[in-house]
């Protein structure tokens, strides 16, 4: 999270993929979550990534399904 949030201070555009990472409580996740948000973050999700990098969604299908 530290990164992410050092990376948006200092102009990059962020997107953290939030259902690949975790913390000790559910609490403490969302919390996590927040925060980058509040500072600018943008958050996604693992299949919103594969499905912006295959291009489609027939390969965004065949990725995440074999």
């Amino acid at each position: 999270m530290a990164s992410a949030l050092h990376a948006c201070r200092d102009g990059y555009h962020v997107a953290f993929v939030a259902d690949a990472c975790g913390s000790a409580t559910a609490l403490g996740h969302d919390l996590s979550l927040r925060r980058l948000e509040q500072n600018g973050v943008t958050l996604t999700t693992t299949a919103s990534v594969s499905a912006e990098l295959a291009g489609d969604y027939r390969k965004h299908a065949q990725i995440m399904f074999g």
